[in-house]
């Protein structure tokens, strides 16, 4: 056996034997002659062939233009770990990848016969010559060098080796180069041994416990860009099927804050139907989309194998409730600017096709003879509506598809329908905020967890104004309005201290949604000594709470606090900025200025709000460039933006605000009347609906249908109809023991039971 594969075998979980062994061989055999046949996908920004690319290269196998590096590392002893640092390795890292991505365009060329016969050895030679060269240096690098590993040790060149491996396999498996097929054997490898983790996993790579509990080899990093299966495969390894095979059907699962210790894998699908990565964010859009697409590619890939498997009901029940959850982080086709760190550059608004159709179309391409009819037909209907890019599955239930969802992983409040679109996104304790990357992507989302309450009607006007709006300014949020803010690199983003987020829908989607909004830098959280960019932004409270009765939107502020008045800036929350939209025609009634804004008609409410109330549109140019380094050469236009805002002074202390939004484009003939706007209880009547958000258990709420107490912080939306009462509760804290909820109205208790293991935190319900 070849060095190489002694070194995988070492490290696997454990030997086949037999009958069942010889079979599994049989099928790596057979599934590693099948795959040499076909071609992986491939960037193709890079429009030289085959032949260009090995004319670049030097007897030695190195390509001329990377020659000065390479020699810089042999010279300088770059792998050394003293000199493990991101500003020698990252250089190191770029040259390797391009090195191994130009060496398997050659490979490939050569198998696909673009190379003429006479030229074909010598073209060989030269190609395994540069194989050599390169993996030395990064074999050089080995676990010495932990900087500047991470993509291309894990993805880039490990995909390489495999593939150049194949494109060979005839001469890597007939002996005639074995340390060639050593080298791409043992790059290959590291899909599965890079970079090191620092755990027991780094003795026991061949193992599920490899694929879990770390954020480099979950979801997408685990099973979409990373080569396991060619990896296996090259390295004749059954053994590495088994664990891969075991990663891919346990990792179509849910994870929530209370499974988050012992779900399969800690980012991907939530049980609230959305998604997490890196961290605690709702990265909906990415990872858990990515690692599931990852790992359905590899089940089928094992199809007709000692390791085929169907998908069981519990990885079809986590594909449709993200099907259907993840369709309300999606408006016509436009996908609102906070689920992702690359949400600030032109066309972001632009219509697309949901990111989940990628998931579905899967499904229905490999797994469809596994579907119930029912689901069957849920499929099709998805599918046919998410290509036209307008997706409301309005058949369906409400909640499902279309309506009010409160989503109690992720912190959001979200309502979707034909005719507009609202999201509130919170954050707590319990999740991250959203994440920065100034390099390649936004280096400004510093609010844009802070209660940032999106209003659109056609689709993608939140991201179209992002260009020109003043950050410190996103509807919905309460901030200090700093002059000059900083770009930053922050991977789990700006939250919240409190421990308070909760939210309850009633059957008529009326809806309730709070939380403590005590601002922090979740990455300061984690690391202490990391430095704070913006200080500035920090240090502010406040309770703030949503109310939805039918089409009127209300939200209450309460506690207002700036707790660091020695920075400059008034504090200001504001209620709108996006693009104008029509004449902004104003209307006085009920004591309050309201004023129409793209079909929705807002206005504040001056006897409960603490502070100055303006609105005003003005032309703007864009500042992409300013936003992102990746928005270099960006042609700046000029927008107009619709603003409303309060402003609470700088030495707001117990501040407050109430405003309205009326979604259907009239002004209310009817307000409602707020119970109470405190930071022990927000509370608000409409008719026969109340609903109220309990910071404090403790406290009281008197209703003309009696005083109402709860025995736990809590959600509440309460319907009441001819003495009798409907509940939906919800648990502001996720705590673990808490099994009921009590709510009084009138001196009558209802006990509201609460669900719990992976769905804590989602309301209960009584309805007499």
């Amino acid at each position: 056996m070849k060095r190489i594969g002694v070194i995988g075998l070492a490290l696997c979980a454990g030997l086949l034997t037999g009958a069942d062994s010889a079979q599994k061989r049989d099928a790596v055999l057979n599934m590693k002659r099948e795959l040499a046949k076909t071609t992986p996908w491939l960037d193709l920004s890079d429009k030289r062939s085959g032949a260009e690319l090995l004319a670049q290269l030097d007897g030695n196998g190195s390509f001329r233009d990377l020659a000065k590096l390479e020699s810089e590392y042999w010279k300088n002893n770059w792998g050394d770990p003293k000199f493990d640092t991101m500003q020698i390795q990252t250089p190191v890292l770029n040259m390797l990848t391009s090195a191994f991505d130009r060496l398997l365009r050659i490979a490939l060329d050569l198998r696909d016969g673009k190379f003429a016969e006479e030229e074909r050895a010598a073209a060989k030679e030269k190609l395994y010559r540069g194989v050599l060269n390169y993996a030395k240096i990064e074999f050089d690098r080995g676990n010495k060098i932990r900087n500047g590993r991470f993509h291309g040790s894990c993805f880039a060149m490990p995909k390489a080796g495999a593939w150049i491996y194949l494109a060979m396999i005839g001469d890597m498996e007939s002996g005639r180069r074995p340390e060639v097929a050593a080298a791409l054997k043992k790059l290959a490898f590291q899909a599965w041994s890079q970079p090191v983790r620092g755990d027991a996993t780094d003795a026991k790579i061949v193992d599920v416990q490899r694929f879990r509990k770390h954020v480099w080899w979950v979801g997408g990093n685990a099973t979409a860009y990373r080569p396991l299966l060619e990896a296996a495969l090259v390295n004749d390894s059954p053994e590495m099927v088994d664990v891969l095979s075991e990663v891919v059907n346990k990792s179509i699962s849910n994870v929530s804050q209370n499974t988050y210790d012992d779900a399969f894998w800690i980012e991907g699908f939530t049980a609230d139907g959305a998604g997490w990565g890196h961290g605690r964010q709702c990265l909906i859009w990415g990872y858990p989309i990515h690692g599931t697409n990852g790992s359905l590619n590899i089940i089928a890939k094992l199809k007709g194998t000692p390791w085929a498997a169907a998908l069981d009901a519990r990885a079809l029940d986590a594909l449709f409730n993200f099907f259907r959850g993840s369709s309300f982080y999606f408006y016509k086709g436009t996908i609102p600017p906070v689920l992702e760190r690359g949400n600030a550059r032109p066309g972001y608004g632009d219509k697309r096709v949901i990111p989940s159709l990628t998931l579905a179309d899967n499904l229905n391409r490999n797994f469809r003879d596994r579907l119930a009819a029912e689901r069957r037909a849920e499929l099709d209907q998805f599918r046919r509506e998410a290509k036209a890019k307008n997706l409301f599955m309005l058949n369906f239930p409400m909640g499902q598809y279309h309506g009010t969802r409160y989503f109690f992983n992720n912190d959001d409040l979200i309502r979707k329908n034909p005719a507009y679109y609202v999201f509130v996104n919170m954050v707590s304790n319990r999740t991250n905020g959203l994440e920065s990357y100034y390099g390649g992507a936004s280096g400004f989302n510093l609010f844009t967890c802070d209660g940032q309450t999106i209003f659109e009607r056609e689709g993608g006007e939140s991201s179209r104004a992002l260009g020109a709006a003043i950050l410190t300014m996103l509807p919905g949020t309460t901030e200090r309005q700093v002059k000059e803010l900083k770009p930053v690199e922050n991977w789990l983003g700006y939250g919240s201290r409190g421990e308070f987020a909760a939210g309850a829908v009633l059957p008529d989607q009326d809806a309730v949604a709070g939380f403590i909004f005590d601002k922090v830098n979740d990455s300061v959280v984690e690391n202490p000594a990391r430095r704070e960019e913006n200080p500035e932004i920090l240090k502010l409270r406040a309770n703030k709470a949503y109310f939805f009765f039918g089409d009127l939107f209300l939200a209450l502020g309460a506690g207002i606090e700036n707790l660091a008045p020695e920075y400059d800036g008034n504090i200001f929350t504001t209620v709108e900025q996006t693009l104008k939209k029509g004449n902004n025609p104003v209307v006085r009634k009920h004591g309050v200025e309201w004023v129409e804004n793209n079909g929705f008609v807002y206005g504040v409410l001056p006897q409960a709000t603490s502070g100055k109330i303006a609105h005003k549109s003005e032309k703007r140019i864009t500042g992409w460039r300013k936003l992102s380094e990746a928005n270099r050469g960006v042609e700046e236009n000029e927008v107009e933006l619709f603003s409303m805002w309060i402003d609470h002074g700088r030495e707001v202390k117990d501040g407050s605000y109430a405003y309205f939004v009326s979604c259907d484009g009239k002004v209310p003939e009817r307000l409602p009347e707020i119970l109470s706007n405190t930071v022990k209880v927000q509370a608000a009547r409409l008719g026969n609906t109340v609903e109220a958000v309990f910071y404090d258990a403790s406290a009281g709420l008197e209703t003309p249908f009696g005083a109402v107490t709860v025995s736990a912080p809590c959600a509440l939306a309460a319907k009441f109809r001819e003495g009798k009462v409907e509940l939906a509760v919800a648990d502001g804290r996720m705590n673990r023991e808490l099994r009921s909820i009590t709510v009084t109205v009138g001196g009558r208790a209802y006990t509201v039971e609460l669900p719990s293991g992976e769905l804590l935190g989602r309301q209960g319900t009584v309805a007499e």
